[in-house]
């Protein structure tokens, strides 16, 4: 038996992870339920140890691989139910109390190294991985696809796609309607979870106090840094089918971040009048006051504003053939007591649709745009901002690093002998000095490739 406190974790991991509960599948029997640990090294420089967990049916053949990023899938949601229903593998990190690492280094570094670890097991097939995940999952599954080249798809929901913007402006502006409650509160009050949310005026806000610190503020204070750490920023980077996924009325993560298509003017009757949730609210750097949308490639995304699912259904997320889907739920103005969304009955919206159909050609349909291969030279050239290097020979060292370069090019130039990749390297040498020495040494251990 699970006691009352376990239970209401267990729906908070589900809110901060935007994963449904699942009433309807079984789950199957055919499932090796699977527990791993890949060593990694942190942005100090020490060798930890990411935990993952597999559910891995049983095949004769590699499957495909579902992974969700930064969060831990639970058995009660439903994404892991229809996931593993299909056949697919399901995979995610996991830690018993859910965890604090720095997302935009760490974080990154520690997925990528379960990632990595997944991927080069005989039972995954990696031609067809798709990375998933929610709120902060669904930022490091946007920042994993912007900086690998192996994903088949991805699919983020809630992701807070501009890290200046949220971390710099609106956390803070958070913290002012919430400090005086929470002032008023008794010490132990204040440490207590279920009471914060019950007392505060903007109750998720603080889930903003699990990723920040002053470390992390003043880094991204450096808007070069905060450029390199924001999905929004590197709409040149992706090479995959991407699908976001957002509700309008999000207090946690303004939906302004990723389109403002479809924000609402005003906020719900339960805030004020002059409340700042939008980019345009603030005086923000040039590029940082512009959504997701505006700075991808023209013709290169469809927008849509869908119907909240009704109760008691499932409904698929409607996609094309372009490269960028963003499908926001229309769930009315944000409201003080919201999260990734209202609290107003709803069925579930489903993305099997959109990853089957992703599987169904595998990551043949990758691209290799420029923003993508100099992200990759900078990380083999021991420059990259997201994922600093080391020394060592575990994921987070230059030296892993430069063998997972040219692995994946070595498979992209397979799959895609049309293209000159080894002109587009050594222009790219050329145009970026820095990274001249390293193109060079990469283009001789892809001398059988090219």
């Amino acid at each position: 038996m699970h006691t009352k406190q376990e239970n209401e974790n267990k729906n908070l991991h589900n809110i901060y992870a935007i994963l449904s509960e699942n009433k309807e599948i079984t789950l199957p029997e055919n499932i090796r339920e699977e527990y791993f640990k890949v060593p990694f090294i942190d942005h100090n420089g020490e060798t930890q140890m990411a935990n993952g967990c597999l559910f891995l049916p049983v095949s004769d053949k590699p499957v495909p691989l579902v992974y969700f990023s930064y969060y831990k899938v639970t058995k009660e949601s439903f994404e892991l139910a229809n996931y593993l229903k299909e056949g697919w593998a399901v995979a995610s990190p996991f830690e018993e109390v859910d965890h604090n690492i720095e997302i935009t280094r760490d974080g990154l570094v520690s997925n990528s190294s379960l990632l990595y670890e997944l991927r080069h097991r005989p039972e995954i097939d990696p031609d067809r991985i798709a990375l998933v995940g929610g709120s902060a999952g669904g930022y490091t599954a946007m920042m994993l696809s912007a900086l690998h080249l192996f994903p088949c798809c991805t699919v983020a929901s809630g992701a807070f796609a501009n890290v200046y913007f949220n971390y710099r402006h609106y956390a803070p502006y958070l913290s002012t309607f919430n400090l005086p409650a929470a002032m008023a509160l008794k010490d132990d009050e204040r440490k207590d979870l279920m009471t914060l949310l019950s007392r505060l005026p903007i109750p998720y806000g603080i889930v903003f106090n699990t990723c920040r610190n002053e470390e992390i503020d003043a880094r991204i204070d450096d808007l070069d840094i905060a450029a390199a750490v924001s999905p929004s920023m590197l709409g040149a980077c992706y090479s995959n089918p991407l699908m976001e996924i957002h509700n309008t009325s999000d207090i946690l993560v303004p939906v302004d971040q990723i389109t403002k298509s479809y924000t609402y003017e005003h906020v719900s009757s339960d805030l004020p009048d002059n409340f700042k949730i939008h980019l345009a609210d603030y005086d923000l750097p040039e590029d940082f006051d512009k959504s997701f949308v505006e700075l991808l490639p023209k013709d290169s995304y469809t927008e849509r504003l869908l119907p909240v699912v009704p109760e008691g259904k499932i409904e698929e997320m409607p996609f094309d053939n372009k490269v960028f889907q963003i499908n926001i739920v229309d769930e009315g103005e944000p409201q003080s007591h919201g999260s990734h969304g209202t609290d107003m009955p709803k069925g579930i919206s489903s993305q099997c649709g959109y990853i089957k159909h992703a599987f169904a050609a595998g990551n043949i349909n990758n691209f290799l745009t420029n923003g993508k291969l100099q992200l990759l030279m900078e990380r083999y050239a021991g420059i990259s901002i997201q994922m600093p290097p080391h020394e060592g020979d575990v994921y987070g060292s230059t030296l892993l690093y430069q063998k997972e370069v040219v692995e994946v090019l070595s498979c992209y130039i397979a799959r895609h002998p049309e293209e000159n990749v080894r002109e587009r390297l050594l222009e790219l040498g050329k145009c970026k000095k820095e990274l001249s020495a390293s193109v060079e040494d990469c283009l001789r251990k892809l001398e059988g490739a090219l």
